[in-house]
């Protein structure tokens, strides 16, 4: 009896605790509402491009003549998109050709025609050469035919036209190894570019200080080579950047090569740094674009700076009240010979290349066979430099 006594106990807790959870609430059942499933598909694009020629790659030059050639641009493209055929010439006017309707020369390009292919399920074909051929000039003689390696080389490229503002954009970004469309892009793109490698500016970058930072950061180009493509941006700070060490937007530094291309702007907070500093035995070349400054453009402190081209100005001139700086070497290391600056193109506002105060009475950045002409403009002289 004492083990059955034991068994009823044991039954009759588990039915009171089964009659609690029941009128307690121990069985829960929450408010509840569900949706169907809202699906986003997301469709995939190409643009897809080839370049043919049917009638060969030898042709015998016979004065007086027409002869067939036909290359063609073939696109399958699914977005609306730019195309272009890039035509080197090396037959030194022997052979005469058009190019076909519906290409249009690239701004800033002697050699690159484009043409805009809209998106649709075909695939498009269209001739480069008017008529598909070429011609020989009947007045040809043996004189002219005196000459090796004549030929004629298309190569064509495809690339979506969004997000970009126009043909000579979309371009640029065609051979980029990186695209940055913000300062943190920028700067991870430089730090994982290698030599050779193109950065393209895709947005106007505005460097600041990040939070509890002293200043703004520099773009800094250190031990590599490198180009980047302004694409029409602008670069700009809206913090001071000049502390400490840092002097400059662009820093090349520790044995970099900085090439700047892509006629974009590169403006300096007013009253603050320069536009580019060279370091280290460095080397920068700026080949387009607009560069505004402070006291100079450029300092080449251990390093050389070659200007090819571009426009130059100053907003804050310090001390001098005038451009004398615009373009500055460290005085010891200009001496010695391992600060250095060699101009061959550009317009300078109050400032001229060959013959300024920068480093004495009569400094010159222009090597010979360049020339300086000047222009007065609203109260400024702007001195370009040309081939002669």
């Amino acid at each position: 009896m004492k083990n059955r006594k034991k068994s009823i106990v044991v039954t009759g807790a588990a039915i009171m605790l089964a009659a609690i959870m029941v009128l307690g609430g121990g069985t829960y059942a929450y408010l509840q509402g569900s949706t169907k499933d809202v699906v986003n598909n997301f469709h995939t694009n190409k643009v897809l491009v080839e370049l043919k020629e049917t009638t060969g790659n030898d042709y015998e030059i016979i004065p007086g003549t027409t002869q067939s050639k036909d290359p063609k641009v073939t696109v399958d493209n699914t977005v609306d998109s730019y195309v272009y055929v890039e035509i080197t010439d090396a037959t030194d006017g022997l052979v005469d050709y058009t190019i076909a309707d519906g290409w249009t020369k690239l701004d800033g390009y002697d050699n690159i025609y484009y043409r805009e292919v809209a998106a649709n399920a075909e695939t498009k074909t269209f001739s480069v050469l008017a008529g598909d051929s070429v011609t020989y000039d009947a007045a040809l003689e043996n004189s002219d035919m005196a000459k090796d390696d004549v030929a004629l080389t298309f190569k064509a490229h495809a690339i979506q036209s969004k997000p970009f503002e126009n043909a000579a954009s979309a371009y640029l970004c065609i051979d980029a190894d990186y695209i940055a469309s913000t300062p943190s892009e920028l700067e991870a793109a430089i730090e994982n570019a290698k030599d050779g490698d193109v950065v393209v500016l895709a947005n106007d970058i505005t460097l600041a200080k990040a939070s509890g930072a002293s200043s703004a950061k520099p773009i800094a180009v250190k031990n590599k080579d490198i180009t980047i493509n302004l694409n029409g941006k602008t670069i700009t700070n809206t913090d001071d950047i000049y502390v400490g060490n840092n002097w400059s937007i662009f820093s090349v530094k520790q044995g970099g090569n900085l090439t700047i291309t892509g006629n974009g702007t590169v403006k300096t907070k007013e009253n603050d740094c320069y536009v580019v500093d060279v370091q280290d035995g460095s080397k920068c070349t700026i080949e387009n674009g607009t560069f505004i400054g402070n006291i100079s453009v450029a300092y080449i402190y251990q390093g050389e700076l070659t200007v090819q081209g571009g426009t130059f100005s100053i907003q804050q001139l310090g001390s001098s009240k005038d451009e004398r700086f615009t373009l500055n070497c460290y005085d010891t290391n200009r001496l010695n010979g391992t600060a250095k600056i060699t101009v061959t193109g550009g317009t300078f506002k109050n400032f001229n290349p060959a013959d300024n105060e920068a480093e004495g009475a009569h400094t010159n950045f222009v090597p010979e066979g360049y020339t300086i002409t000047s222009n007065p403009d609203g109260g400024a002289t702007w001195y370009t430099v040309q081939q002669k």
